[in-house]
């Protein structure tokens, strides 16, 4: 494994084996958050850094989830029927499978949600994950380490425009009205895997006026952020909150000048990241002066945060638990002092009992 290669050797590079901290956004963070119930990382790291994700999906932590995924994927493709399944005769469906192209395979995936580009995910029952990660981290059965963890401001955006590129244009270029019917065949399918998916469409759209456009288009978005990126990373706090860990929220509201997503599509998932890499310092041109001062400032949170477990140093960082939800707003005119609770508080306890949290 790379992380106790890291654990080896960095000495031999000037580091500490106590000072290292695990850092993903996205698919990397719910990597992160599977390391964190992992056996085999155990005393490896002492701090983790996750941006906008966890693995707390109910329906992908199952066992079987990956082979009923399977199934359905054969079946579409022509390779499997009730009379042939992938579980009754793997040889010949798998070699179906392996036949197919592989673009063609990625679009019918696709077209199962075409909000999200997850499907299959790593199964429990090994060494490295011996048991399912949902119930680890319901349970507090997680490494206990300082934890920096956040979200942008509108996550689920970006899901709804390259799922359907047709409708919105994949940078959301055709910025269309979409009416509510429209938008609750894609929430069906968001929810699809809910028990009583209606409840959830219902939730989301019911109260929202017929010609209202944007916000029904918002809503949209809201929701496909909340149940795949936004509330997991909420529920995954509290519950390292709770086991007395140090939790440190942020909340990303900041739209870079030079974006490629439209106007409409506020501040979408992954925009953070050119920001805490230092990006505008590189390509200055392409950045205001306000922009490189930000990039500057969540540079040293995060290098604080993995040196001594705290995000600064020029002020103060509530720590974050279900008592007291307090996330500080990361903006171009960042001082530290802009504080708020949840994030979208409301919408995560209604999505709760899915999740079993």
């Amino acid at each position: 494994m790379a992380l106790r290669w890291v654990n080896d050797n960095i000495e031999s590079f000037g580091g500490d084996k106590d000072r290292i901290t695990l850092h993903g956004q996205s698919a990397g963070s719910m990597a992160i958050s599977l390391l964190c119930v992992s056996p085999l990382t155990r005393g490896m790291f002492s701090r983790v850094i996750m941006q906008s994700g966890s693995t707390l999906f109910l329906e992908y932590n199952q066992l079987n989830a990956n082979l009923q995924l399977s199934q359905r994927l054969a079946r579409a493709v022509g390779c499997a029927s009730d009379d042939k399944t992938i579980a009754d005769d793997p040889q010949n469906v798998v070699g179906c499978l392996r036949g197919q192209n592989a673009a063609h395979l990625s679009k019918v995936l696709w077209s199962f949600n075409p909000t999200s580009g997850r499907s299959f995910f790593p199964h429990y029952g090994d060494e490295l994950l011996p048991n399912n990660a949902l119930d680890d981290i319901r349970h507090g059965n997680f490494h206990n380490v300082p934890l920096l963890i956040g979200n942008n401001k509108d996550e689920g955006s970006f899901q709804i425009t390259t799922g359907n590129p047709d409708t919105f244009g994949f940078f959301g270029d055709k910025d269309p009205k979409i009416n509510k019917p429209y938008a609750e065949s894609i929430l069906l399918k968001i929810f699809g895997n809910y028990t009583n998916p209606q409840k959830y469409v219902d939730y989301y759209l019911k109260n929202i006026p017929d010609k209202d456009y944007d916000l029904i288009r918002r809503q949209l978005y809201t929701a496909s952020g909340d149940s795949s990126l936004l509330c997991e990373t909420v529920y995954f706090a509290e519950s390292y909150a709770e086991k007395k860990n140090d939790v440190y929220y942020y909340f990303f509201v900041h739209r870079p000048s030079n974006t490629p997503w439209y106007p409409w599509m506020g501040v979408a998932h992954y925009e953070e990241v050119q920001f805490i890499f230092g990006r505008p310092f590189r390509k200055p041109k392409n950045y205001k002066s306000k922009e490189i001062e930000l990039s500057g400032k969540m540079i040293k949170i995060w290098m604080d945060f993995a040196k001594n477990g705290y995000p600064s140093d020029s002020f103060v960082w509530p720590k974050y638990s279900k008592e007291n939800r307090t996330f500080v707003y990361i903006d171009a005119n960042f001082r530290g002092d802009r504080l708020g609770s949840g994030p979208h508080l409301d919408n995560c306890n209604f999505l709760r009992n899915h999740f079993g949290f």
